[in-house]
């Protein structure tokens, strides 16, 4: 067996991927000169493994080729209708010499074209046939035609209730605007192969053939259309030497790209069943996703038709096989066909599509030049399990209905952006170029966009993202999401522990089933919800919802101060720490220190936040496995994160473990031994926020020796206090809100308890005076 390579023929552009299934069709198919041929994508082009060797294959083509019977009769540009002056066109003279020729090479073509006149004539058509003509000429084609020939009909378009739907791969019917391509197809056909038996071909026909196969030296090309195959290829402005550039085209290449284009043809009408979308009738073609992927922002077009995933196999196979796998087209996204882009990117990595395909290349149809489409190249996405990426069905409810509603017609405009924006990050996620997080950032950001409207969201029956996750996930799955998101990062570390404020469950008047104080999930208090045991809805006259406009540190402080409102409200009997947290995870001390030191990116971690604090976290604080263990004391040189400074060393770290003590979960160890919690009124946050250190290092003193705390803290102290700015003071009360781990309170109350055996702790090392 020989391995020819055709150099020439690679999956992009779409011309020459096509070309490479029409040249391995016409060796391989039945009747062609090897059907044990078996092909395959390499690194450097297409391979086919064939008794045949180059000069024999060369030989094939341009001797013995016999094309596929391929019209359009029911296009102007098809060349059996003139136009209106009656004048003949170019197209015309080729499908009329074809007809009336004797080429034996050319004999299925001719039928094919002499039994399409006849049913024109049937039926009086003596112009294009309009839309419901068209059908039914479509129709009257398909019971006349020769099977051969009705196999570019099924390539073309497939029969639903709605009527014809047709192939994005072939335009709208064959044909691109005004291009015809089965016109062009004849026009090239005539001229490799003359009509006329015995007529010499052309001199460079041995040539072009080269130069489409192998990449050989380019013989002159005469003028021609390709159309939306190869959007290099059109001609147009800046697309030559001159203002205006003319299009070329290889005869060869056109010929064998559109024996290539019937590949995608056989089994695409049994594929549609009633609950399908016309477009997942069609092998690997899928409705546009909203997202841009990679594309810059000046290639990007307004209008997109659809997107073709194509794939590319290094494992030789026939040409049964490979038109079997290219008639199922399979690609499912858990229990459901593909639909989109961003289905068939997930369908790709969670191995939902036919095993054979080393990687799929994603092209999207898009509008160029007036109203004409090229195939424009987005992406290629190898066929490998990413295993988080059945998470995402989670989010399919919500996604799916999000997407619905912003479709329709006078659907605000900043839905439809927040969609497009998820779509993006889950795309980039399935393909392998970001983190799960990213996709909550995006998810957080689109419910903060709904969150703006809730009537108009309630009223379009977009529930919120948590409502979703209550009916969509089980602990396991919570779990799981959890493990995926933490990255590692700060952002993420301190937008899961905001999320998970008020985990613990409250059942009645504030306290949770074992009796504690428990306040409500925080989700509350960023959107408009109303979070109860009937499931989570909008609520656009809530009154706790106080997240708005600005600055990250400036929401935290109101919903720091409202949560602690609502403690002294509900549990008016029990110290407010409980309410304000009760939290099902914990940050680290770094990580208080990187916000503090503004080392942290805000917009990310509000967009975290609203996506995280859609979890039901209550159910997994109920499972009691995702609170960490405590933060043992480490080197002070060092923090537990590579580089990181020990959190002392941030400017506001020392006032900000002093205030945070005071609202321990746990507690202070008393005089007597005992662990006490400091009675510290609601007032202290307004000192902090204002900046007014003084005074709030004096009421924390006294709210220390007023719960028998053995403190540092001195009244001498606290005069000396310096004063901060706004924004470092915002800062200290926002950090207040961060819930943190066990062992990070112990660490804590180091900065403020006397040691009874040393006195007092080192101040870079532990307790810390007011100074």
């Amino acid at each position: 067996m020989n391995d020819i390579v055709f150099h020439a023929l690679r999956p992009q552009p779409l011309a020459r991927y096509l070309t490479a299934l029409g040249a391995f069709r016409a060796l391989a198919r039945e009747g062609g000169p090897d059907p044990a041929a078996r092909g395959y994508w390499g690194e450097d082009g297409f391979h086919v493994l064939t008794r045949l060797g180059r000069e024999e294959i060369i030989h094939f083509f341009l001797e013995r080729y016999a094309p596929s019977p391929i019209v359009s009769p029911w296009n102007g540009g098809s060349g059996f209708f003139r136009r209106a002056s009656g004048q003949e066109t170019e197209t015309n003279r080729a499908v009329g010499a074809i007809e009336a020729g004797d080429e034996p090479r050319l004999a299925a073509l001719r039928e094919a074209i002499t039994r399409a006149r006849q049913v024109l004539q049937d039926l009086g058509l003596t112009a294009k046939p309009e839309k419901g003509a068209k059908e039914e000429l479509f129709l009257a084609l398909r019971a006349a035609l020769p099977d051969e020939a009705v196999l570019w009909l099924d390539a073309v378009a497939v029969w639903t209730d709605e009527g014809l739907r047709f192939n994005p791969l072939l335009g709208t019917g064959g044909n691109d605007g005004n291009l015809d391509w089965a016109g062009n197809y004849a026009i090239q056909v005539a001229r490799l192969i003359p009509p006329r038996a015995g007529s010499p071909r052309p001199a460079a026909a041995r040539a072009w053939l080269e130069d489409a196969l192998w990449g050989a030296e380019t013989p002159p090309l005469d003028d021609g259309a390709i159309g939306q195959f190869d959007p290099a290829g059109v001609g147009g402005l800046n697309q030559g030497t001159g203002f205006e550039g003319r299009g070329y085209v290889n005869p060869w290449s056109f010929v064998l790209m559109m024996e290539g284009t019937l590949f995608f043809a056989g089994a695409t009408s049994r594929r549609l069943s009633p609950a399908s979308r016309p477009m997942a009738a069609f092998p690997f073609s899928v409705d546009p996703s909203l997202d841009r992927g990679d594309v810059a922002e000046e290639e990007q077009s307004n209008e997109e038709r659809a997107e073709i995933w194509l794939p590319v196999w290094d494992r030789p196979a026939g040409f049964a096989e490979t038109a079997h796998f290219f008639a199922q087209g399979r690609a499912r996204w858990g229990r459901r066909n593909a639909l989109r882009g961003v289905d068939f990117v997930r369908a790709v990595r969670s191995l939902g599509v036919d095993r054979g395909a080393r990687s799929f290349h994603r092209y999207v149809f898009a509008v160029r030049n007036g109203r004409n489409y090229f195939a424009v190249h987005r992406d290629e996405v190898a066929v490998r399990r990413l295993e988080p990426v059945h998470l995402l069905h989670a989010l399919d409810p919500w996604l799916d209905r999000l997407r619905e509603v912003s479709e329709r017609r006078g659907a605000p405009a900043e839905w439809r952006e927040a969609l497009r924006r998820v779509e993006e990050a889950v795309y980039q996620y399935s393909a392998g170029r970001t983190g799960l997080a990213a996709v909550m950032a995006a998810a957080g950001r689109a419910e903060r966009t709904l969150a703006r409207t809730p009537q108009a969201a309630r009223e379009a029956g977009i529930l919120p993202l948590a409502a979703c996750w209550r009916r969509g996930a089980g602990l396991h799955t919570l779990q799981q999401w959890i493990a995926a998101v933490d990255d590692g990062s700060h952002e993420v570390a301190l937008a899961l522990a905001l999320s998970s404020l008020g985990a613990r469950p409250a059942r009645t008047g504030g306290v949770d089933a074992g009796g504690r104080p428990a306040g409500a999930p925080v989700r509350e208090y960023l959107e408009p919800l109303d979070t109860g045991a009937g499931g989570v809805s909008w609520a656009p006259s809530s009154r706790r919802a106080v997240w708005g406009p600005g600055p990250l540190p400036a929401n935290l402080v109101r919903v720091l101060d409202r949560r602690w409102l609502d403690a002294m409200t509900e549990t008016p009997d029990t110290p407010a720490a409980a309410w304000i947290y009760g939290a099902g995870r914990g940050a680290a001390l770094e990580t208080v220190a990187a916000f503090l030191d503004e080392a942290v990116d805000e917009d990310l971690v509000t967009d975290l936040l609203h996506g995280f604090a859609a979890l039901p976290w209550e159910t997994v604080e109920r499972a009691g496995r995702t609170r960490q263990g405590g933060d043992a004391p480490t080197d002070p040189a060092r923090g537990r994160r590579e580089g990181a400074a020990w959190p002392a060393a941030a400017p506001l770290f020392r006032h900000y473990a002093v205030f945070r003590s005071l609202l321990s979960e746990r507690g202070l160890p008393a005089e007597e031994g005992d662990e006490v919690q400091p009675r510290v009124d609601r007032s202290l946050l307004a000192l902090v926020a204002a900046g007014r250190l003084r005074e709030a290092y004096l009421a924390a003193f006294h709210a220390l020796q007023a719960a028998g705390v053995s403190t540092t803290l001195t009244p001498t102290g606290a005069a000396g206090a310096p004063n901060l700015s706004p924004a470092q003071a915002q800062r200290l009360a926002a950090a207040l809100l961060v819930p943190l781990r066990p062992g990070a309170e112990r660490t804590l109350a180091r900065y403020v308890l006397r040691s009874r055996e040393e006195g007092d702790v080192d101040r870079e090392t532990g307790t810390v005076e007011a100074s």
